[in-house]
């Protein structure tokens, strides 16, 4: 049986934000189904990262798919800001939030795609009733709380996820981020990851089609 060809997302992390519309460029030209923003609140983790006018700007310039990840410890507070700059999906942390299904109704209210992510602690199971709302799910792969590696559960997850979403008949995306490179590839998308997100497999490369191609495909 032939393994389903991920789509590919590039983490903007690791862009050169100095001049974005080279490497918006670079990336259409080289094939990229579309980009990864982690919006980061400086409180759920140390670092701050890209406001709304950062995602209005990539609006502006391109027609790729903006996938938004809230690492945030209020997302509800920043979803309407998000989806007005231009998002197409945004997705949030189950671990910050008591009421995960309102918070999915207000993504979708405001014209997005809702996505949920799990850190690796967080049990894959606490998602399986979430499932047939949401348009993506993402059980990363390392911890950006923690600053810890690649975790090798990571497959196992996402292998349940998908066993899940094939019991319950629903369609939502399944999406391998963190730790994404050419040596965890072929087992992402063998446990059943439809999306990857790569930063530093597809910039680090003076041809950003080779980086992208080397995921997509394995070669």
């Amino acid at each position: 049986m032939n393994t389903p060809t991920p789509k590919i997302l590039a983490s903007l992390r690791s862009a050169d934000r100095t001049d974005l519309d080279g490497e918006l460029r670079r990336l259409t030209e080289a094939g990229i189904d579309g980009l990864h923003v982690d919006v980061m609140d400086g409180s759920f983790v140390d670092e701050s990262w890209f406001d709304p006018d950062f995602v209005a700007g990539l609006r502006s310039r391109t027609r790729l798919m903006i996938d938004v990840h809230l690492l945030a410890e209020d997302p509800a507070s920043l979803v309407d800001d998000y989806a007005r700059a231009g998002a197409d999906r945004i997705a949030f942390h189950l671990e910050v939030t008591d009421t995960p299904g309102s918070l999915i109704e207000a993504i979708r209210a405001a014209g997005t795609q809702p996505g949920l992510v799990l850190l690796p602690s967080t049990p894959v199971e606490d998602a399986f009733g979430l499932l047939a709302d949401l348009a993506v799910i993402n059980p990363l792969g390392v911890d950006p709380t923690r600053g810890l590696g690649f975790q090798e559960t990571t497959f196992e997850r996402i292998g349940r996820i998908v066993a899940e979403r094939a019991r319950r008949g629903v369609a939502c995306t399944v999406q391998a981020d963190g730790g994404v490179w050419e040596k965890t590839r072929d087992g992402l998308v063998a446990a059943g990851a439809d999306e990857l997100v790569g930063g530093y497999p597809i910039f680090s490369k003076e041809d950003y089609a080779v980086g992208i191609g080397a995921l997509r495909s394995g070669d």
